[in-house]
């Protein structure tokens, strides 16, 4: 049975992670991601690294990052600004993720 827990919660988002599964749900904009632990890192990473090149040439609100998903038809597609917004949100997620393990251990 899941054990649900929100790890992160506003305006622009959430990301809700199940100790039972160890999975991820991460809602964010119009899209809805259900993740393992494994795909929620590498959406990190791969966000991480989209956001640390600098393209001074790409106009602001123009849409040219893009992340595949599990399914070969379908990809995200973010601004830098909306890029950089998720994966704050995924980060501050994975920390609170990682204070509650860490907590549990002293249980």
């Amino acid at each position: 049975m899941c054990d649900i827990q929100t790890m992160f919660f506003d305006k622009d988002g959430y990301v809700v992670f199940c100790r039972h599964c160890k999975c991820y749900q991460v809602g964010y904009g119009t899209m809805l991601l259900n993740l393992s632990s494994y795909d929620f890192k590498m959406l990190m990473n791969v966000l991480k690294n989209e956001c640390d090149i600098d393209d001074l040439s790409v106009e602001e609100n123009a849409k040219t990052i893009v992340i595949p998903t599990s399914s070969q038809e379908t990809y995200m597609i973010f601004t830098k600004k909306e890029a950089s917004r998720l994966l704050a949100i995924l980060e501050e997620a994975d920390n609170e993720v990682k204070t509650e393990q860490l907590l549990s251990l002293f249980q």
